[in-house]
């Protein structure tokens, strides 16, 4: 499954899951997720989330409301998301020849 349509897919899980939950729930998933990321990432996870959130912040420029998609829906939060995300922008530094 392509990254676009595995991010879609995942969309519409999460919203269907999350649709009801209060502010609470949401924070507290966050926390769970990033606490699963932390366990695959170990020290490198603050890194590697930056390096996410910078690719995500030039693809809104290029395509506007993908940050307000995932501030919106909570996914965001994510961890498959997120981890998907950092993967593409990994190789894309690769590729690139920044890292």
């Amino acid at each position: 499954m392509e990254n676009g349509s595995y991010i879609a897919h995942e969309a519409d899980r999460f919203g269907v899951m999350t649709g009801k939950w209060t502010d609470a729930q949401h924070a507290l998933y966050g926390k769970s997720e990033l606490a699963k990321l932390q366990a695959l990432w170990g020290d490198k996870t603050q890194e590697r989330i930056e390096l996410g959130k910078t690719f995500i912040k030039n693809l809104d420029k290029k395509s506007p409301g993908v940050i307000r998609l995932l501030n919106d829906t909570g996914l965001g939060n994510n961890a498959k998301i997120i981890s998907v995300i950092v993967g593409h922008a990994e190789r894309l530094a690769y590729r690139n020849g920044k890292r």
